[in-house]
């Protein structure tokens, strides 16, 4: 899904991050969030930006040092982009942290091209979409709404990668806000929040993966169900759902 963030730094990769792929101009799957850049602090406040989070960790560690930063920041942990008519998006902040990108070998269901797995820092917090932007969202930037399943708070879909950016670009110039589509490595740390695993919440550290499910009705361990985090090929009726209806992760992110 489709996600928006406001970032005020930059991302430190081990490996360069990848040329974005150009995709068909009705592209069927949901939009990301955008994201939102706020100019970096000055010199005497560069300190501010030590508040980080280390994965592996626990929710309940990432929530506190999610807090921590926000704090030392003067910033709130949530805020809000006004898209126009009364229309809102909701952001949560991400701190600055350091994590294991990708997946290991011995992870049930893993893709070849989920490794190999490295060590990558995101410098400097940045804001990202609580929820996957909704059908309401892109017609009060756009003007139009181009969805086959129609909700106004289900995700906008049939969107591509080149009309997501124009939908940041003029959100950019109507709130004065720096907006842009996160990269793939603000997306995995921001869905991870802390945790090492292929499934955060209840299911983290199951070690299984949503294709591994399809046709499957629900997933049921020690650990919860998959049902409770996320839509996928055994529960969604194969249609869109109003976001947030899911349980979110650590930092408050829903349908990751």
């Amino acid at each position: 899904a489709q996600r928006l963030i406001l970032t005020p730094g930059t991302i430190e990769m081990e490996h360069p991050t990848p040329s974005p792929v150009q995709l068909p101009r009705r592209e069927l799957s949901p939009m990301p969030s955008p994201a939102v850049t706020q100019p970096d602090p000055q010199p005497q406040d560069r300190d501010k930006w030590i508040v980080e989070a280390s994965f592996p960790t626990t929710p309940e560690q990432a929530q506190k040092v999610q807090r921590a930063a926000a704090t030392a920041l003067g910033v709130p942990v949530s805020m809000e982009l006004d898209c126009g008519g009364g229309v809102k998006l909701p952001l949560m902040l991400i701190p600055s942290g350091r994590f294991l990108m990708g997946s290991p070998k011995n992870e049930e269901g893993r893709y070849d091209d989920e490794g190999p797995q490295h060590e990558v820092t995101i410098s400097k917090p940045f804001y990202m979409g609580k929820f996957p932007v909704t059908q309401a969202q892109y017609k009060a930037v756009i003007g139009e709404e181009p969805s086959y399943h129609k909700g106004s708070t289900s995700p906008v879909e049939n969107v591509s990668w080149h009309e997501g950016r124009e939908f940041c670009a003029r959100l950019t110039e109507y709130t004065k806000q720096i907006i842009d589509l996160p990269t793939e490595a603000q997306w995995e740390y921001a869905c991870r929040a802390g945790t090492s695993a292929s499934c955060y919440g209840e299911l983290d550290a199951l070690g299984w993966h949503v294709r591994a499910y399809q046709g499957v009705q629900s997933l049921r361990s020690r650990y919860g169900e998959l049902d409770a985090i996320a839509w996928y090929d055994g529960n969604s009726g194969r249609t869109t759902h109003q976001v947030g209806e899911k349980s979110a992760n650590a930092w408050r992110l829903h349908d990751m």
